[in-house]
């Protein structure tokens, strides 16, 4: 009975406080403890443009209602498994992992594929910023010329070498966050995301873009 009383505490207490402020962890917990619907649904309003905009980049030149659909059973499926996830930190990865599975059963189901850069095909203003790899790209510095032409050669890469691209550098996600969803290991990311970009730069300056 006392055990009852102090569940019955922290759900009521979590409750009150705002979702908004709770780490994915947090949320996470709350929706195993109870089937808490608002916890789910702060995870849906933290991350459905973000992989709306993944959809659309996978899928490129996918009408974008039929990316909107992708994009609700990615959440359909991601509600119906969130409860047997054992890391709730590694949530980010774990939806990015059920997107691309997505994706691909989309691929596979309509024989269509055609995976594409096009910074104006998503709804987010991500520009491709490749300075920690000391490709000298400043992106702030970019004009919409020069921008072109490095989407357009990353367009000609291989389809994992854009993947990872994606990846790192429009989500935002570590190597480790990376490995787990490609199962490549971190430093075979790194060596691959390193070579493409060190003879894109190259490329560029041979050109004068850069």
């Amino acid at each position: 009975m006392e055990h009852k009383k102090r569940k019955k505490k922290y759900t009521s207490g979590t409750k009150r406080s705002s979702y908004r402020i709770l780490t994915d962890g947090k949320l996470i917990d709350l929706f195993k403890l109870n089937k808490e619907k608002k916890a789910f649904g702060e995870l849906y309003k933290r991350y459905k443009d973000t992989i709306y905009n993944y959809v659309c980049r996978f899928l490129y030149k996918t009408p974008k209602d039929i990316a909107g659909e992708i994009m609700h059973d990615i959440f359909i499926k991601v509600y119906l498994e969130l409860s047997i996830l054992k890391n709730p930190e590694a949530f980010k990865a774990w939806l990015f992992k059920i997107a691309r599975t997505c994706c691909l059963k989309y691929i596979r189901k309509n024989k269509y594929f055609h995976y594409n850069f096009d910074p104006t095909d998503t709804d987010d203003n991500n520009s491709l910023d490749l300075t920690d790899n000391r490709v000298n790209i400043e992106s702030d510095f970019i004009n919409n010329e020069i921008q072109s032409r490095i989407y357009k050669e990353i367009n000609k890469l291989d389809f994992k070498i854009k993947e990872i691209i994606i990846f790192k550098y429009f989500e935002d996600l570590t190597y480790e966050q990376i490995s787990d969803i490609l199962k490549i290991p971190p430093t075979t990311i790194q060596y691959k995301l390193k070579k493409a970009l060190n003879a894109l730069s190259k490329k560029l300056k041979a050109e004068d873009y850069i």
